[in-house]
């Protein structure tokens, strides 16, 4: 057997959650999701992120298993910490469901004991706070109630805050049918099912093929409940709440299960996805949503960037992933990948002892008639293959009926196979799940043969899998296993989309009937390389080359999410020192600009809510919303961490000059779409904005800026002059007064500023001006400051935590009026454009990565 590479095994004390495809997922910010019953665990791997790493948490190596096949894992080189953080359970039930309603249909059994059962994430950059994660959380509990949690300084130490109780506006959703015809027990029966969800899913962002990315929360929340119908939620900015779009009726049992489809672009302002729905008769229904993307006429006249809407249409197909045949259904999935055009959408559902896939494929153009063919066409079903589950002989539980508690889809240019994990603690590994999916069992009658390679490393198959995630499970916990110890694994996900595995196990013992309450119970969460991969280094520099040329940036995926699967194998050693070279010559230099966008029309008139908001709109827009300058981000953490990683001087130089190469690029950047915004906006602008105009105009000008934007600061210095023909010539200068001793500092630095006296200062890595207050906000990676945001300021919270806009208006940037006096800010900086700047950069301009705040 090839040698055992764990990463982590980490002790999580709590019970062990029920087996779940989602009791594992990852978030958009990079963050593993936890769901057991005490606690939602939040969990961010320090790859590529430098914050606070004396307390990160790491393995105890001490306590692994003594064994001959564990001594190399015991001196490996790679020991991932972690950042902690956890949503304890509530054990306040919220609502009496017996008080609304006697009906034993509404009852609910997991009000006895309260527990978390399950969680579903939002894409990124939905929560407009400048600090903390982008990432929304919906959890539900085992009495069927919502709630919806949000991190506002810190996503990766401090403590989430509930911001709505969601079961409590599903509870004032119109009576499902006729309310005339009902009486009023029934009202409230009917009232209480649809209020009882039983499953959630959140989708990505919608691709609408627009470029750049207009920056549109199109995702939708889907909850599935016991009337049998489908509340379609989204995520209001403003208000900070969840609020219901529409309610479809899918059937009239139960819905079970929920999984959405990766949304696709049929044509350009025009996306699609499709929504399954597990029925409690075992029947799986399919939902199309067609979403639009269209400008909003309603909305006051934007000047300076169009104002979009979503309107979606909800189409439920007549094809049917699975007949109503009573078997309950254990695992809901789409397989097909996001970022594979060429994948048809295809469904994995497992019920006891099977695997199934199902497909939609194009209507035959036969059967398409001419009155039709403007319209949106139905796919038909196919069903590509069932497969009977073979038992692999992990330890004395193994059963082919265990529950499926975890898929990953491995990136392999042939099969690209799916690994999914049972409950038992077997793997088991399907084959072009797609086009043909089929086992792949290798071994004897028993299932327990290893076949290697030439090189005498195991092969990806289902008996290989299991007998090395047993061999990790023996290792990991240390002690004396017995034959009689089971790995009871909760909920498995991928590491990196290749050989690594990240999972959450319990160690029992089915054999012993004796009471272990709760405090006993012990989890696990174990991250291991499971099998080797001769194609390993070439996989890896495909995977390196793909990232840089289709970022995708309507995903919304940080950076240190989408980089882990690289940077995982880049800070190994004997990885990096084989491959570095030809991963210097996939990071391209070239920092064209070709997708600046076009000239913003000008605006003289007044300044007002309307204005500043579309200021900041088109700011985020040109920030965050173009591919090229999400490639540039990747190239350089990518280049930063060769850099660090990197032993040799010249190594370091070449990567060092790289990562110059494209920060100047970033910087250039930045600078010109500040000045192209300032351009389109000077005729409203007056002398309490000339100090940052000034500003900006100086970084544009300086000694090795591309001769556009030399060309572009040129053509604002000469508007400035002409505009502002009055101003005493004090007023152009570019010095700030040192906090300590009060004398000039001139602008002579982008990154420190240092007085006459010798006292040194960090400047803002937004606007340039002088850090001197504890206000700021810290990148996770790059570890740059900046200034809050003055809506940082103006918030206020209710007494429990809830964030209230009653004070502030808009979330993202309040109106003027309403801000409050912004201390941290420099007097000379105190514009509405440095306002609105602040407000646009949810995340650092240079990486990408999240803020978070310290104080």
């Amino acid at each position: 057997m090839a040698d055992i590479q764990i990463y982590t095994a980490l002790g999580v004390p709590t019970p062990a959650p029920q087996p779940s495809i989602n009791s594992a997922q990852w978030s958009a910010d990079g963050q593993l999701i936890l769901c057991t019953k005490s606690a939602i665990f939040i969990l961010t791997p320090d790859i590529g992120i430098n914050f606070d790493n004396l307390s990160l948490l790491k393995t105890d190596r001490r306590n692994f298993h003594d064994s001959n096949s564990g001594s190399s894992s015991r001196e490996a080189g790679l020991d991932l910490g972690w950042h902690r953080n956890l949503i304890e359970l509530e054990k306040l039930t919220m609502h009496q469901w017996p008080s609304q309603t006697q009906e034993w249909g509404a009852l609910s059994l997991g009000s006895l004991d309260i527990s978390w059962r399950a969680v579903t994430i939002s894409p990124s950059n939905l929560s407009r706070f400048t600090t903390g994660s982008g990432c929304l959380l919906v959890v539900m509990n085992t009495n069927l109630e919502l709630t919806l949690w949000c991190a506002t300084r810190n996503h990766l130490k401090e403590a989430w805050s509930k911001t709505q109780d969601i079961t409590s506006t599903l509870q004032e959703l119109p009576t499902p049918g006729n309310e005339h015809d009902l009486q009023q027990d029934r009202i409230s029966y009917l009232k209480a099912l649809q209020a009882q969800v039983h499953c959630i899913s959140w989708s990505q962002q919608a691709d609408f093929n627009v470029h750049p990315n207009p920056l549109v929360d199109a995702s939708i929340l889907a909850l599935g409940n016991r009337t049998g119908s489908v509340v379609l939620m989204r995520y209001d900015s403003f208000q900070f709440v969840m609020q219901c779009d529409r309610v479809v009726r899918i059937a009239d049992e139960w819905i079970t299960h929920l999984a959405w489809s990766p949304w696709r672009a049929v044509q350009s302002f025009h996306s699609e996805a499709y929504l399954a729905c597990g029925v409690a008769d075992g029947s799986i229904i399919i939902a199309r949503v067609r979403q639009r993307l269209e400008i909003s006429q309603d909305a006051p006249v934007s000047p300076l960037s169009p104002r979009f809407y979503i309107a979606a249409d909800v189409d439920v197909l007549g094809s049917y992933a699975s007949d109503a045949d009573g078997k309950g259904i254990t695992a809901l999935s789409w397989v097909n990948k996001v970022d594979n055009p060429y994948e048809l959408p295809t469904i994995f559902h497992s019920k006891a002892g099977l695997f199934r896939f199902f497909q939609l494929q194009p209507p035959e153009p036969s059967a398409i008639g001419e009155t039709e063919a403007a319209a949106p066409q139905r796919p038909r079903g196919v069903e590509l293959a069932t497969l009977r589950v073979q038992t692999q002989k992990a330890s004395v539980d193994s059963s082919s009926f265990a529950a499926v508690s975890g898929l990953s889809r491995v990136t392999d240019p042939e099969s690209s196979p799916l690994v999914v994990t049972l409950h038992d603690g077997s793997l088991h590994v399907v084959r072009n799940p797609c086009t043909a999916p089929a086992f792949v069992n290798r071994g004897g009658d028993d299932g327990m043969d290893i076949n290697t390679d030439e090189e005498g490393t195991a092969s990806l198959s289902s008996a290989n899998l299991s007998r090395t995630a047993r061999a990790v499970f023996v290792q990991a916990e240390g002690g004396t296993i017995l034959p009689t110890d089971v790995c009871r694994i909760s909920g498995a996900n991928s590491f990196d989309e290749a050989q690594t595995i990240a999972w959450l196990h319990e160690g029992c013992q089915p054999t012993d009937f004796s009471y272990k309450h709760d405090a006993r119970h012990n989890s696990m969460l174990v991250v291991a390389s499971l099998w080797n991969n001769p194609q390993a280094n070439e996989s890896l520099l495909t995977l390196v080359k793909t990232t840089f040329e289709h970022p995708r940036s309507v995903l919304g995926y940080a950076p240190v999410h989408k980089l882990r699967p690289i940077l995982l194998h880049l800070c190994q050693r004997k990885v990096f020192d084989v491959i570095w070279h030809r991963v210097l010559e996939l990071i391209p230099t070239d920092i064209s600009e070709g997708e600046i966008g076009g000239v913003i029309e000008p605006w003289a008139d007044q300044i007002n809510d309307v204005v500043r908001q579309a200021f900041r709109r088109s700011l985020c827009i040109d920030l965050y919303g173009w591919d090229s300058f999400l490639s540039l981000r990747l190239r350089l953490a990518v280049a930063d961490y060769c850099w660090k990683t990197s032993s040799s001087d010249q190594t370091r130089e070449q990567f060092g000059n790289v990562a110059q190469t494209l920060l100047n690029g970033i910087s250039h950047r930045f600078i010109k779409i500040v000045v192209k915004h300032l351009i389109a906006v000077m005729g409203s602008l007056t002398e309490q904005d000339l100090p940052f105009l000034m500003r900006v105009i100086v970084q544009g000008l300086l000694d090795g800026s591309p001769q556009d934007l030399a060309a572009e600061a040129h053509t604002l210095n000469e508007a400035a002059k002409a505009k502002f023909t009055t101003v005493p010539p004090d007023a152009f200068g570019l010095s700030e007064p040192c906090p300590a001793c009060r004398s000039p500092i001139p602008l002579e630095n982008l990154l420190t500023a240092i007085c006459p006296m010798g006292h040194v200062w960090s400047r803002c890595s937004i606007t340039s001006f002088v850090l001197s207050t504890p206000m700021v906000r810290t990148c996770i990676s790059c570890t740059r400051k900046a200034f809050l945001a003055p809506s940082s300021r103006a918030r206020v919270q209710d007494d429990d935590g809830v964030p209230n806009t009653s004070a502030a208006g808009d979330a993202a940037g309040p109106s003027k009026a309403t801000i409050p006096s912004v201390v941290w800010i420099p007097e000379a900086g105190r514009s509405w454009v440095v306002d609105e700047l602040l407000e646009a950069a949810r995340s650092c301009l240079y990486c990408g990565n999240r803020f978070v705040r310290i104080l």
